[in-house]
């Protein structure tokens, strides 16, 4: 054996021990990062919010006081148009921090998302590995319904969301049977508010627990001894939470999971998992992003982690709403008899009430001892438009016993589902609207209808504020063709009651719902019992009206 050939075996010997060593329990524990915190950044944030950077590594933290809630809220946020950078996600809700989420392909996301106690997209459920099918429990992060953080295994089962205290023990090789409600052991109801999903677990009861086998992350490009970027989230017993970002592949060094697992512990966390890293980590504050994406430029992305600003109480709406259903202020007399109509659209959750057209002897009076104070106010009735209605029903406005008599057509098609403005009255809390049966129509029977009146108190706004305009940022339905379930996102520039109506073709109102929104928010809906085809989705946003086609096509 020459010289030569020893001195290379000798080499390949030092790679060899030298690779083993980094990947080393001994190497890892002496891998730590020196963390300085960024009083550039932390300027323009609360106090309960603090950014640290490692130049070094580099790597990026964000740490979130979750005792003082005060400044802040956490939002999992999913892209209305499929997929957006980190950046445009902080710019749109004018975030403080922002961070990537789970994993994905295209512009599905294959990891949790939770809003508002309500699970839109879980985990994904099923893997296949060498023509072999797994069923992982992977990891997601949440705040739970009694404010708590958490870190779970999860699986959904039957569309509940399980959490379990551990993964389901899977191998290469040997997969595990389903999850169900009872396998793994020790699951419930994972009752999550706000969360987000990714995977593996990292750190488990304030020990490293990388779980990257059990949740079936071999043969996904996730490897675990990789330097490769990453970004992460995690708590402390100090009830402090966790983002972080770690630049690689070009950007910076990198780490293993267990590195990140390290990184996690050495600032005190409990529980702590990987999100989805490489070109996807990302971290922002304000819409800035403070590290270097490995791709360059900024990847988009279905889903991410944003703290935002609380919003502010909205203000008190200069609305009243008084229906059939109220007892406080709505009564019924007469001897002809009101009764209950079968016809939509009705308001409220309450129906219509008819009374056959006679001599003025039968009444339904709205009293309006609900109205904020005495003022100018809009008066607008809704009611329920058919041939066989009146064409001059009587609503009588009695401002301090003084009548006002307006009469309305109440045939005419084009007055369903909206609010029909009977004029402008000076109102006060012992005044009344009254309905009486003394109309007339075309035809036998001919009926009179009440259903419920909105009063809006005028010039409400101080003379040296501009008055809010309700602006419409955006309409928008995803998936459009929908195989059942799709999604509606609507931003309102001032508090308003939204109602969500779809109908089939021939009209048919299949689903209603009313929600007060202010700002951006999100619904979702399911159609997936109805028959392939051609849906509409009808929006009414305080007086405006806007109407989406939808496609089912399962």
């Amino acid at each position: 054996m020459n010289h030569l050939t020893i001195l290379t075996i000798m080499m390949r010997l030092r790679i060899f021990f030298l690779l083993i060593w980094c990947f080393s329990p001994c190497a890892i524990a002496q891998f730590s990062a020196n963390w300085s915190p960024r009083t550039d950044l932390n300027a323009s944030l609360p106090a309960s919010i603090r950014v640290f950077e490692d130049k070094a590594i580099p790597a990026y933290y964000v740490q979130i006081d979750l005792a003082d809630t005060s400044s802040y809220v956490i939002k999992s946020l999913i892209s209305s148009s499929g997929t957006e950078t980190v950046s445009s996600f902080a710019a749109t809700n004018k975030a403080y921090a922002t961070i990537n989420g789970g994993f994905f392909g295209g512009t599905s996301s294959f990891s949790l998302v939770a809003q508002k106690g309500k699970v839109l997209v879980p985990n994904i459920k099923q893997l296949t590995r060498s023509g072999t099918p797994y069923f992982p429990t992977r990891a997601a992060f949440g705040i739970m319904t009694d404010k708590k953080p958490d870190i779970a295994w999860t699986y959904e089962v039957n569309g509940t969301v399980y959490g379990y205290p551990s993964p389901s023990p899977n191998k290469q090789g040997v997969p595990q049977a389903q999850p169900t409600e009872v396998f793994p052991e020790g699951g419930a109801t994972w009752k999550v508010f706000e969360g987000i999903g990714g995977g593996p677990v990292l750190v488990e009861k304030s020990a490293q627990k990388v779980t990257w086998e059990e949740e079936v992350f071999f043969g996904s490009g996730v490897e675990s001894n990789i330097q490769d970027p990453r970004s992460a989230i995690g708590y402390t017993a100090g009830n402090k939470l966790i983002l972080m970002v770690v630049d690689g592949r070009g950007s910076g060094r990198g780490a293993t999971l267990p590195e990140m697992a390290k990184l996690m512990l050495d600032l005190g966390a409990v529980e702590a998992m990987n999100l989805d890293g490489g070109g996807s980590s990302t971290l922002a504050i304000g819409s800035t992003v403070i590290n270097r994406p490995s791709d360059g430029s900024e990847r988009k992305v279905p889903t991410v982690l944003s703290i935002m600003p609380k919003p502010k109480p909205p203000a008190p709406s200069a609305d009243t709403f008084i229906d059939t259903g109220d007892a406080c202020c709505y009564k019924e007399r007469g001897a002809n008899g009101w009764f209950e109509s079968a016809n939509t659209p009705f308001h409220g959750t309450t129906k219509a009430r008819l009374n056959e057209t006679g001599t003025g002897g039968d009444k339904a009076t709205f009293y309006l001892q609900t109205i904020p104070q005495e003022g100018d106010y809009d008066v607008l009735a809704w009611w329920i438009p058919s041939f066989n209605r009146a064409k001059d029903t009587p609503f009588t406005i009695y401002q301090k016993g003084v009548p006002t008599t307006v009469k309305v057509d109440q045939s005419v098609p084009t007055t369903a589902g909206l609010w029909n403005k009977l004029g402008t009255f000076k109102l006060a809390s012992t005044d009344s609207v009254v309905v009486t049966d003394n109309a007339k129509g075309d035809g036998a029977p001919i009926y009179v209808v009440t259903d419920a009146l909105k009063l809006t108190l005028k010039n409400t706004v101080p003379i040296d504020q501009e008055p809010v305009t309700t602006v419409i940022n955006s309409l928008s339905v995803f998936p459009n063709p929908t195989r059942g379930r799709f999604w509606v996102e609507v931003a309102t520039s001032k508090p308003e009651l939204v109602t969500f109506e779809i109908f089939d073709v021939l009209g048919r109102k299949l689903l209603s719902e009313k929600k007060h929104i202010h700002g951006t928010e999100q619904r979702d809906f399911g159609i997936s019992d109805k028959a392939n085809g051609l849906y509409y989705l009808r929006t009414i946003i305080g007086e405006k009206i806007l109407t989406r086609s939808i496609i089912l096509n399962q």
